[in-house]
């Protein structure tokens, strides 16, 4: 059975940080010493890396920014997703992890968002991840081909406006 493994990076340890590293050099081969800078550079102590755990090993990753995020003016609390990555492409690892995520959101009543590329639209609207239109995302002002998507949010969204750091 598939589970997930949450640490909070102030209480990750060294070998917490290679694991991150094993499972993201399937997607992004940069050298080790780039791939600790990019985490050392990247997240604060109150994010939270997130493990797939199939079967006793690590399949997958991603991690989790804290973000406060203002939705038709008002303020939600969340997570940014970023780093989403699975340490074999194609056996549903990556799916799996997003889903558990979402159910991880849910029962925090945290709200989920994240910015992606068009050709990853498919895959996170495949989890249940909404897709919004440009038009409505007040800042960052986001390229042509990189899209927000929200999850556990309210139904209706007029305007976003998030002013943190991309994840």
């Amino acid at each position: 059975m598939d589970s997930l493994k949450l640490i909070k990076h102030s209480e990750a340890t060294p070998e917490d940080i290679s694991q991150v590293i094993a499972v993201k050099q399937n997607a992004w081969p940069y050298p080790l010493e780039s791939q600790k800078n990019w985490i050392a550079d990247n997240l604060s102590p109150e994010d939270i890396h997130v493990f797939l755990v199939t079967e006793g090993e690590y399949t997958a990753y991603m991690n989790l920014v804290k973000i406060q995020v203002s939705i038709n003016n008002q303020v939600y609390e969340g997570y940014g997703i970023g780093n989403v990555c699975a340490s074999i492409k194609g056996r549903g690892f990556g799916n799996k992890l997003v889903r558990l995520t979402n159910d991880y959101l849910v029962e925090n009543d945290k709200l989920g968002l994240l910015f992606c590329h068009t050709p990853l639209i498919r895959f996170y609207s495949g989890c249940d991840w909404t897709l919004l239109p440009p038009e409505k995302c007040v800042e960052p002002v986001l390229e042509n081909e990189i899209h927000a998507m929200v999850y556990n949010s309210p139904s209706i969204i007029y305007s976003l406006k998030y002013q943190g750091k991309l994840f």
